[in-house]
């Protein structure tokens, strides 16, 4: 492959940026370390190809971290100078090689513009050493090698020393005059020039991907845990549009990640994940990027849990294969026709979390009044982001203006839609939007909402994420599943990715007991299931959104709090005594029809009737669902729990691999404000009983 073609080694940069009456010059010394950095900077990066986008941005990251960086588009949109605008307070610095037609103007960007600097690669012999004073080594790989080029740009990142892509082309004699810049400077050679012995005896060398993953390890070893890894297919370019595996390098060094390649079908994400896991580095990993588009790395299909017009349900790489098994990874993806946008999306979020503005949200359920049970549930949706200190507008029903709607979208910062797939797409056009946004979240709950030609328009225009699902659902469970995610980002303060797999894990433990544990049996018990598959995450799912200031009258929610004690009576020595805090102030009751709710805030609703109600009222039984973790939890043992409560009204499901439990329960009355629970740990998991009362019948989305 020619994709690397040419000879690179980091990024050849040189020149002087002036902003803000202070100029700076992008260096790195022998340590890797930046140099003075009085200000941060925007970096437009302009490359020549996917040789110089894969080293260029790998090295921007390792001389300029505190930088935000974008690639040059190949067309301008008012996204992107909106973008600009945002940042309008930073030097926008272009680097590298603009073309006449697009040269990085103040007229055509809209602000203020440093002086590019020029990157060339044959510029390389008089740059690097200022680039790299007295690197240890340097690292050298075939251009042909696709999968090892881009595991040897993350390693060269981590180590922090240049990087020498070599192609059939280039003679031996100009390698040796690039290694006599650096004589002190160990060659580490990759690959297929692992075999070579022009360079001498003072090599290192490693032949195989496994050699190279062995080093990144170790380095991984000796800092900090390592929670993310990045998932690419290095064969993505072959399934159409650019190739975004070039960024895999760059996006793991940005997130302190492990860089993990599927094979060419892309159909081996669990098997990569699973043994690398193997490894202890990162064995504490649960969050995981999909940087692929829908073909590259393709979503797992199985059969649709409930009769409707779905024969399949998609659902991202590491669904559990068990129906009974919890989540365990906090997933999201990346995807975008070009790489210039995945930089662009990052960037916002970027924005979002380090320039907070007072918070804003927008609900709106329901328009046209025939989703009675889903209004229920969206209006505590509103009631939490209120309480938790968003502006929050709230549109249900009759009061539903599309006009007011797409006027008051730019302004928001989380939005949640829900209602019928037909009325937002067909009715409003909403595809057809396009004025730019804000960085928000929005979570789009309806049907078949989750595709690229609806979502793709969401994110250029400013969204930072998008949560949805490919597939029907019902409005009752979609509902329960919005007012779960909202309230993992609002309360427990979780990212997109944790708030993700807390909601799924939610419906998958009341699935489970609709399916088993009611007296007559579940009606459409796969509903909950089938929800649990398919909401999926478009974004990054390592984004924790910044928290507004929590207002006076903010009500408590409720909480979880745990102590450890030592028992001599205990198997293991070890005994957690946990308390859940049902605070006395609940939210303001909600009425829609016949469907009556009262909840504590941090509470939950799944459509839950209580026993004994007339045919004229629907009371919903409040639910309290708690993810705790158990951070002292004896290995290899399993915790069982044991409260006053009668046993029918909670039940439990425990992660030993990430230790951490999953308890949901109801309480047996408004009043109570308590419930303590002593969790004793045993060699095997005893299975609580799971009786509850009946349960409403939801009305259909657009099934």
């Amino acid at each position: 492959m020619r994709w690397l073609g040419g000879i690179l080694s980091g990024l050849m940069l040189t020149g002087t940026l002036s902003g803000a009456g202070a100029s700076w010059r992008l260096a790195l010394g022998s340590s890797g370390t930046a140099g003075a950095v009085p200000q941060q900077n925007l970096l437009l990066f302009a490359p020549a190809n996917e040789r110089d986008t894969l080293i260029g941005l790998t090295t921007l990251t390792v001389a300029r971290p505190h930088d935000v960086i974008l690639l040059e588009p190949a067309e301008d949109s008012p996204y992107f100078r909106q973008l600009l605008q945002q940042w309008k307070d930073l030097p926008l610095c272009p680097i590298g090689q603009f073309t006449a037609h697009r040269a990085p103007t103040a007229s055509r960007l809209g602000r203020a513009v440093q002086p590019v600097i020029p990157w060339k690669p044959s510029q390389a012999d008089s740059l690097w050493r200022q680039w790299f004073v007295k690197p240890e080594r340097l690292v050298l790989v075939s251009a042909s090698e696709r999968r090892l080029c881009l595991l040897a740009a993350h390693l060269a990142g981590l180590l922090r020393v240049p990087l020498l892509v070599i192609d059939e082309q280039t003679p031996r004699e100009m390698v040796l005059a690039w290694c006599r810049q650096w004589p002190n400077a160990r060659p580490l050679l990759v690959g297929a020039l692992a075999s070579s012995t022009f360079l001498g005896a003072n090599v290192e060398r490693l032949f195989h991907e496994a050699d190279v993953q062995a080093w990144i390890r170790r380095i991984h070893r000796a800092g900090a845990p390592v929670r993310t890894l990045v998932l690419v297919n290095p064969a993505d370019a072959t399934y159409g549009g650019e190739s975004l595996a070039v960024l895999g390098p760059w996006l793991a060094l940005q997130r302190h990640a492990a860089l993990l390649l599927t094979n060419p079908q892309g159909s081996d994400a669990a098997t990569v994940v699973r043994e690398a896991q193997r490894y202890s580095e990162y064995r504490q990993a649960d969050h995981v990027i999909l940087l692929a588009n829908l073909k590259a790395l393709a979503p797992q299909t199985r059969s649709n849990p409930i009769a409707g017009k779905d024969i399949v349900i998609e659902m991202e790489p590491l669904t559990p294969d068990d129906e009974d098994d919890l989540f365990r990874f906090a997933v999201g993806r990346l995807l975008a026709p070009r790489r210039s946008d995945i930089l662009l999306q990052l960037a916002r979020q970027r924005w979002m979390v380090e320039r907070p503005t007072p918070r804003r949200a927008m609900v709106v359920s329901n328009p046209g009044s025939s989703l009675n049970l889903l209004e229920t549930l969206s209006r505590h949706s509103a009631l939490e982001l209120a309480n938790c200190g968003y502006r929050t507008l709230s549109l249900f029903g009759d009061e539903v203006d599309p006009r007011y709607f797409r006027q008051s979208l730019p302004g928001q910062d989380v939005v949640l839609w829900e209602g019928h797939h037909n009325t937002l797409i067909k009715d409003y056009g909403f595809v057809d939007w396009t004025e730019p946004l804000r960085p928000a979240l929005v979570v789009l709950q309806s049907c078949l909402a989750l595709m690229e030609p609806k979502v793709q328009p969401l994110l250029r225009r400013g969204a930072v994420a998008v949560v949805g699902a490919s597939s029907r659902i019902y409005s009752g469970t979609g509902g329960a599943f919005s007012l779960a995610f909202l309230d993992g980002v609002l309360y427990d303060h979780q990212t997109l990715g944790e708030s993700l797999r807390q909601a799924k894990n939610f419906l998958l433990l009341y699935a489970q007991w609709k399916e088993n544990r009611l007296p007559q049996g579940a009606r459409l018990g796969g509903a909950n299931l089938r929800s649990a598959w398919a909401f999926t995450l478009w974004g990054d799912p390592t984004l924790q959104l910044p928290a507004p200031a929590m207002p006076e009258q903010a009500k408590p929610a409720v909480r979880w709090q745990v102590q450890r004690r030592r028992s001599e009576r205990s198997e293991t020595g070890v005994v957690h005594h946990g308390t859940i805090r049902l605070p006395a102030a609940s939210h303001e009751v909600v009425s829609v029809d016949r469907y009556v709710a009262q909840l504590r805030p941090n509470a939950r609703l799944a459509g839950l009737l209580s026993n004994g109600e007339s045919a004229d009222s629907r009371r919903l039984l409040p639910l309290i669902f708690l993810e705790i973790p158990l951070p002292d939890a004896p290995v290899g043992a399993t915790p069982q729990f044991r409260s006053k409560l009668p046993e029918r009204h909670y039940c439990f499901r425990y992660d030993a691999t990430r230790r951490c439990g999953y308890l949901l329960l109801t309480p047996r009355s408004q009043a109570e404000h308590e419930v303590t629970f002593r969790i004793e740990w045993h060699p095997a998991t005893t299975a609580l009983p799971w009786p509850w009362p009946t349960e409403a019948t939801p009305r259909r989305g657009s099934e």
